[in-house]
């Protein structure tokens, strides 16, 4: 005899059955399953184009800010250099006046030399020419000293209201 014969006749249709219902059930599981992570897989895939989007809308809004931060460091770059080359123009013309300050001073003292020539005594003559050549020498000398502390004062004054303006520009820029 073959062992299927030795077993119960119920035994093979209820194995069956239950093999059946075992399918039907993982089946079921899986289904189920299925239905889960695609639910999920559909979220994720939000959540990733979401992030996406997110991520493009700041990284604009960087580049937004760069581009607000170097458009103004242009326009203050210009802005000095006009402020510059209008101190420039102003050092220019003071040293115009400089040397007719000089010339002027130099002038007086040989008029004033040549009339001390005139006089009797020696000794008024030199007394006055040089008086009058040391003035000329220390008005020279204050006004070189004059003009190269007001360059450096106009250098110094351009530049920190420029990196004053660059700051406040970058501020503004920054908190929006």
């Amino acid at each position: 005899m073959s062992m299927i014969g030795l077993l119960p006749p119920w035994l093979l249709p209820a194995t069956i059955a239950a093999l059946a219902l075992t399918n039907c059930v993982t089946h079921n599981r899986l289904q189920s399953e299925q239905a889960a992570h695609a639910t999920s897989r559909a979220s994720y895939a939000e959540q990733v184009a979401t992030a996406h989007q997110t991520r493009a809308a700041e990284e604009a809004k960087r580049r937004a800010t760069e581009q607000e931060l170097t458009d103004a460091q242009q326009t203050h770059g210009q802005e000095v250099a006009t402020l510059r080359a209008d101190l420039d123009a102003g050092r220019a013309a003071a040293g115009v006046a400089a040397v007719r300050l000089r010339d002027t001073a130099r002038a007086t003292a040989q008029r004033a030399s040549a009339q001390c020539a005139a006089a009797s005594t020696a000794e008024l003559r030199q007394t006055a020419s040089a008086g009058l050549d040391v003035l000329a020498d220390v008005l020279s000398r204050i006004d070189d000293r004059a003009g190269e502390l007001a360059a450096i004062a106009d250098d110094r004054h351009l530049a920190g209201r420029a990196c004053e303006r660059a700051y406040d520009g970058a501020r503004q820029a920054l908190a929006r």
